[in-house]
This record gives structure tokens, sequence and C-alpha cells, in this order.
């Protein structure tokens, strides 16, 4: 039987924590290992989204949309949205990986009555983090561009 690929990373203690918490919810690939003294993780190798023809990744959007939405709910904004660190594994489940970046949320706006939101700008290619109220759903806000500045805006009804 082959061995099964696994990938390690050393991090920070709060990578660490952020990681484990994730993993624990479905968020991150399940740790085959970890070393909170010193701050080691383990998880299987699986293919990362930029391995995959681009054509192909609209079929991952549902379960990346899922992924991000767990873990804002989960207290974390994962700032560090990219290709490289969003692996799918072989029954193609789609993981985020790579914390190293992430915040608690209430710790980036200092405001616990607000959710992280995070939308893709697809002209651009790129990932917008930003924050809206507790108590409106993200499908309720639009994102808008001014200026090269970005912000989250209630849609018109």
């Amino acid at each position: 039987m082959e061995e099964r690929k696994t990938f390690t990373k050393h991090c920070s203690l709060r990578e660490f924590e952020i990681f484990r918490v994730a993993s624990s919810k479905g968020i991150a690939p399940p740790m085959t290992k970890s070393d909170p003294v010193r701050h080691t993780i383990a998880a299987p190798w699986y293919k990362t989204l930029n391995e995959f023809p681009q054509d192909e990744w609209k079929r991952f959007y549902p379960q990346l949309a899922l992924q991000v939405r767990k873990i804002h709910r989960a207290g974390y904004v994962w700032l560090d949205p990219s290709e490289e660190n969003i692996v799918v594994n072989e029954t193609g489940v789609l993981y985020l990986i790579d914390f190293g970046l992430s915040l608690p949320k209430s710790s980036l706006w200092g405001k616990e009555d607000a959710q992280a939101a995070q939308a893709f700008d697809l002209e651009e290619s790129k990932w917008v983090a930003g924050v809206i109220p507790l108590s409106q759903k993200p499908s309720e806000f639009v994102l808008e561009k001014c200026n090269g500045r970005y912000k989250f805006v209630s849609r018109p009804v």
C-alpha cells in the first residue's frame, strides 16, 4: 500500500490555534499530527486549486463560499485567500489552508456586532474582505468599488 503524502508546517501559536479550530470544523484538512509546543501541524497533502484547469474552478465555488462562511462563523477572517491556499481532496472536498494572516474578526474591526464578509472581484480576480452588521445577511449587500477601494453597501431594494 502506498504511503499517503502529508504536508507539515511550523507556524505561530495563533495560526496553530486557528488551524486546530478550522480542522475540527471541517474547514481545514484533518490534522494527522500536531505539536502544540513547537506549533507544528501535519495534514494530508491535497491538490491546490491552481492545479486544476481554470475552467473547472467554478464547480468549487459553492464549497468555497461555504468554507469561508464557516470560518467567519468560527470567529475568524481568512486574510490570505489565494489558489495555493485552497486544497481539494481526492473525492472533491474543498478545504482552506494557511491561516498565518488570519485574525479573530473582533480584533480586526473591534466590533462584536459585526460579521466578516468576503467577496471575489471577477474583473480583477482577487478576494476582498470587509465587514457588515451582524443583524443583516451577506446576501443583502453588494461589493462596490470606488477610487480603487472596496466596500460592502446595502443592496438596492
